[in-house]
């Protein structure tokens, strides 16, 4: 969070594919956790994103089945300890969105991890999410290195699938240009499926982990 502690949506009730509504912040200055209020549905992996105004944004999660994703995206103000429902932004994402804030409010989402996803746009003026970047293509992983450029590589994956090869393929893409499309790069030397791309204080990317 923008005061350095750190925020936790959803969670695991202990029963299969059962999301919790609870949000909580841990406070490394003392060690301490707290609850907020809760969401308005319980969510097991959602993605929570920072965003610029210091408010939290979650996405997806499942609520109580397999598949039974939340498709209404929800704010956290940690201001007035309150959620907002964006229920002009409703849309389905497989699970695990890689999630970036913009230097201009938008967000942008990249990819997803287990399937290929066409990337989206979410305007938080008007609450709508807009495609953006072309059509679906492979990304396991994804990083921002400078503000609006992302880079993405390797496999989607759905541990519940036939496996399938990895992939080497690296796209990258600027979110600041209108109409801007991913655009294939020189791939990586190894094939990579569940890698982590890090981004580097010199602006480069690591790729670590993964397998084929």
């Amino acid at each position: 969070m923008a005061d350095g502690r750190i925020f936790v949506g959803g969670g695991h009730n202990g029963g299969a594919h059962i999301g919790l509504p609870t949000g909580n912040i841990f406070d490394p200055s003392n060690d301490t956790w707290s609850t907020t209020a809760n969401m308005s549905f319980p969510r097991w992996y959602p993605t929570v994103t920072t965003l610029a105004d210091g408010r939290e944004l979650v996405l997806v999660g499942e609520t109580s089945c397999p598949g039974c994703e939340v498709t209404t995206p929800e704010i956290y103000n940690p201001s007035t300890n309150s959620w907002t429902k964006l229920t002009t932004a409703t849309h389905y994402f497989d699970y695990y969105p890689h999630v970036f804030t913009l230097t201009d409010g938008r967000v942008f989402v990249a990819a997803s991890t287990e399937h290929p996803n066409a990337s989206m746009m979410l305007n938080l003026t008007t609450n709508t999410w807009s495609a953006f970047g072309g059509p679906a293509i492979e990304g396991g992983s994804s990083a921002m290195y400078l503000p609006g450029k992302i880079v993405k590589c390797g496999k989607t994956v759905d541990p519940d699938e036939t496996a399938t090869p990895s992939t080497t393929a690296t796209y990258v893409i600027d979110t600041s240009q209108a109409g801007a499309t991913w655009r294939a790069v020189q791939s990586m030397a190894f094939p990579r499926a569940y890698h982590t791309l890090t981004l580097l204080p010199d602006g480069t990317v690591l790729a670590t982990g993964g397998g084929p």
